[in-house]
């Protein structure tokens, strides 16, 4: 018996080989102007989540609102190059499924952290955003044994 496969063309490998089309450099410049349309609107989107996360640690409300809040600032910060917010949202995340036996004072050093990483002082600043993220890994290590580095968990 002779087994014969063919494999469909896929249609974006056809219109990418297409003569005519747009180039891959034309089409990253048009998606880059295209995402700074809504940056504005973006990043004033994740900041009031990052208000609601500080608000909610205050209250001691760890839940699954702050979870998924702290996952779309994670989410949505990397897009804008706030990349240490992402890293200090994404962490938190982690630090909500731990089971450190004080984790309420590292939320809440959390929701600060992620506060100060928007305040202008610091914002503009990479050597203070360094910092504040280093600050982070330090309380992780002592109240979360579970969660081994910012961003990154042992739990399976």
């Amino acid at each position: 018996m002779i087994i014969r496969r063919s494999y469909p063309k896929a249609r974006i490998a056809t219109k990418l080989n297409a003569s005519g089309g747009i180039s891959i450099s034309a089409a990253l410049e048009r998606a880059e102007a295209a995402l700074e349309t809504v940056r504005a609107e973006c990043i004033s989107a994740v900041d009031e989540k990052v208000r609601r996360i500080a608000a909610l640690a205050r209250a001691l409300d760890e839940g699954d609102e702050m979870y998924d809040l702290a996952n779309e600032v994670f989410a949505e910060a990397g897009a804008f190059g706030l990349d240490e917010v992402g890293e200090a949202a994404r962490s938190l995340c982690d630090l909500l499924g731990s089971n450190g036996a004080h984790k309420h004072a590292a939320i809440k050093v959390h929701a600060d952290a992620l506060c100060a990483l928007r305040h202008r002082d610091i914002h503009d600043d990479p050597e203070r955003r360094q910092s504040v993220l280093f600050g982070l890994r330090e309380v992780v290590k002592r109240y979360a044994p579970d969660v081994t580095a910012l961003g990154q968990s042992q739990r399976t």
